[in-house]
């Protein structure tokens, strides 16, 4: 009979022990989790700010080069109108000498 009641305890003691390393098992797994959780997170952090970063620097590369576009177009424009302004100024000069030719011959 004591032998049947030491066999008894041991296996309670043996039970409690069990549930208790469950418990640390579990807690152990949780504060894992956790800990690559933290992880993660930080990772997608850093991967949000570097493709915000490239997307800013894509922008200003991008606002710089249509600057530059810009200033050719506007540097292309000023020589067609400089151009046209010489002609233009050539047309009148051919048509004045034209009519002073003309009033000269009716004279």
């Amino acid at each position: 009979k004591k032998m049947a009641l030491n066999r008894e305890r041991d296996f309670e003691r043996e039970q409690q022990e069990l549930a208790k390393r469950k418990l640390e098992l579990e807690a152990e797994a949780e504060e894992r989790y956790r800990a690559e959780f933290r992880v993660q997170q930080q990772e997608r952090r850093q991967i949000m700010q570097k493709l915000q970063r490239d997307r800013e620097e894509m922008q200003t590369e991008f606002d710089m080069k249509a600057k530059v576009q810009e200033a050719k177009w506007a540097f292309e424009r000023r020589g067609w109108e400089a151009q046209i302004q010489a002609l233009q100024e050539r047309h009148e000069i051919e048509l004045k000498a034209e009519r002073e030719g003309l009033d000269a011959e009716q004279r």
